[in-house]
């Protein structure tokens, strides 16, 4: 028995007399040559189970990264496989059969069997597409070489954080803090959210500390018995009764003299003397220390997260400048970012990262940036390698 159809290679069989039409589709959709016609019907459908979502939305965009934060990359593909099946169907084995090559096969086979059975043309037809329907379905999905991750297009981008320090603290628990209601680095409480910003930043305190004492004449690392320290603070503190200013004074320069950020030597700062005293004197609600970013949303989920994570101004952009390092306090919408001075290398893992609008408002509605401008690429490197930093002898108390 030969059944040709036209496009598609001849099918051939032996039909052995057989005379029941759901025997002999079995046989002819079931030998070599008719699974290669099957084949090539659902390799002309090109279905892709899951297609790019080409109109992906910031909102969109910040939930796949808050899932991506939580449960990781395959958080993300299970969440895309959760969110397709309910909106898709799947392959339709039935609609590749309508038209061209498939309905083509089917008329083909529909008339020899008939004519080998004797059973009317359109009955045979209709047991013909139901016979091919879960094989042409199945060769479908089998050709198939799309993966979840493909639904998220290369251009989109998702405003995320990542909290200096954060390390399993809850954010509202890890906000920089003011001994009054003054913001500046004379109020500052030196706690582990103001060490977590100088060692996101890079910045060595101990050259913070020499800069500070050159133009001040005060150092902070100079403890309770340095005088123009104490005195520096205690007329920094706003407070309204101003009784035990001296001793809060006291207090606080304790804390300055065991004051001790880490430091890598063998990275730049990313934020320099200036700047330090620029986001402590304007981020006047608190916050948590952060680096803020608009990044490919892409690049974020295939990302290395056992790596470290360089983060840097794109190639060839004009406006992305790499993204923020400063105070942020996304819950009441404050704060106050600086620009990147050099690369940032972030150390690994999720467990620190937030999708901006999923922890409070979003970035750009808080400081009204373009978001073009904090545009940034990134790539896994090894982790920072931070170090205790040998402070220089103070000067004698009183001095």
């Amino acid at each position: 028995m030969r059944v040709e159809a036209r496009g598609l290679p001849p099918i051939e069989i032996d039909s052995d007399g057989v005379t029941d039409p759901q025997v002999l589709i079995d046989r002819l959709i079931g030998s070599e040559a008719g699974k290669a016609a099957i084949a090539e019907i659902a390799r002309l459908t090109f279905y892709t189970r899951y297609e790019t979502w080409q109109d992906m939305d910031a909102r969109v965009a910040a939930e796949f990264a808050d899932v991506l934060f939580e449960r990781g990359r395959e958080g993300v593909e299970d969440h895309i496989t959760n969110l397709v099946d309910e909106n898709d169907a799947g392959a339709d084995g039935e609609e590749a059969l309508r038209d061209g090559l498939g309905e083509t096969l089917v008329d083909a086979l529909a008339e020899a069997v008939a004519e080998a059975t004797g059973e009317d043309e359109d009955d045979v037809k209709d047991m013909v597409r139901a016979s091919l329907e879960e094989p042409v379905r199945h060769s479908m999905e089998e050709q198939d070489r799309s993966v979840p991750l493909d639904v998220i297009p290369a251009h989109v981008r998702a405003e995320v954080f990542y909290v200096f320090g954060l390390d399993g603290n809850a954010v509202d628990d890890f906000y920089l803090r003011h001994e009054s209601n003054v913001c500046n680095l004379g109020t500052v409480e030196p706690n582990e959210t103001l060490k977590a910003l100088f060692e996101g930043a890079n910045l060595s305190f101990e050259s913070f500390r020499q800069e500070f004492l050159a133009k001040r004449g005060i150092d902070l690392r100079g403890g309770p018995g340095h005088e123009p320290l104490v005195a520096w603070l205690a007329q920094e503190d706003y407070i309204t009764s101003r009784d035990n200013a001296r001793e809060r004074a006291l207090e606080r320069a304790e804390q300055w003299a065991e004051f001790a950020p880490r430091h890598d030597p063998s990275r730049p700062a990313v934020m320099d003397f200036e700047g330090m005293f620029e986001v402590l004197d304007n981020a006047t609600g608190g916050g948590v220390p952060a680096y803020v970013g608009h990044l490919r949303l892409r690049d974020l989920v295939e990302h290395d997260w056992t790596q470290g994570m360089l983060v840097e101004r794109p190639a060839n952009h004009r406006n992305g400048n790499g993204g923020f390092i400063g105070i942020l306090e996304p819950k009441n919408g404050s704060g106050h970012p600086k620009t990147l001075l050099a690369p940032l290398t972030l150390p690994p893992g999720l467990g620190n990262w937030r999708a901006s609008g999923h922890c409070g408002y979003r970035i750009n509605s808080i400081f009204d940036i373009v978001e073009s401008y904090y545009h940034a690429k990134i790539q896994a490197v090894p982790a920072p390698a931070l170090e205790p930093e040998e402070p220089e002898a103070a000067p004698a108390p009183g001095m």
